[in-house]
């Protein structure tokens, strides 16, 4: 996803990080842009830094447009022309122009988890946001690496959507009780087991 940034400060740095860790394709506009930012573009090529004012060429050809500026005549003008465009908006620090808003993110090993409270209060998700992140412990990020590791597996032995989804739950549950992280080996066997309950029942 092709992205302007318009603003080089840290609250434009904040969006820069989370996007290019996303994947975005970014371009960032300002007359001045901070450190931190030009950093981030020598970790992800897809960075491309303008030090020049806003002008309405800045947003053309891209899928969405972040608004990070300090000054609000800036920002109005970049939501007016958005809206115009049907570009997808976002006003940092002010709902009101925003056609979309950015949740709160948790980004933790593979997995990822977003809270948005619609923009209507913002502090609340940032502590949501911790509360969930110390729910994600090294025990629940095991989980999340050996689900997708034996999915391929599930699909092959398994034969209904079904029951692919109740041994994967097997699995979960199995992690989610163990006291610590269970050797692979046991989540191997476990499956062999039910893989064994299977061609039992079924003959």
């Amino acid at each position: 996803m092709r992205t302007a940034v318009i603003g080089g400060g840290r609250v434009a740095c904040r969006k820069v990080r989370i996007l290019a860790e996303y994947g975005a394709v970014l371009t960032v506009t300002a007359p001045e842009v901070c450190d931190e930012i030009y950093e981030l573009s020598e970790v992800y090529d897809r960075i491309t830094i303008n030090v020049k004012p806003f002008s309405e060429d800045d947003i053309e050809d891209v899928s969405a447009v972040i608004s990070a500026t300090s000054d609000n005549e800036v920002n109005r003008r970049i939501y007016e022309l958005c809206v115009k465009k049907n570009i997808p908006v976002n006003t940092v620090d002010d709902p009101e122009k925003c056609t979309f808003i950015f949740p709160a993110l948790v980004y933790k090993g593979n997995i990822s988890a977003g809270v948005c409270s619609s923009g209507t209060a913002p502090a609340f998700s940032a502590y949501l946001r911790r509360r969930i992140e110390e729910l994600i412990d090294e025990k629940m990020l095991f989980c999340a690496d050996i689900t997708a590791e034996i999915r391929p597996l599930v699909k092959e032995r398994f034969l209904t959507e079904k029951r692919r989804r109740d041994v994967m739950y097997a699995v979960i549950d199995y992690i989610d009780k163990a006291e610590a992280i269970p050797d692979r080996s046991e989540l191997y066997r476990l499956l062999e087991e039910l893989e064994h309950e299977d061609k039992n029942r079924n003959t």
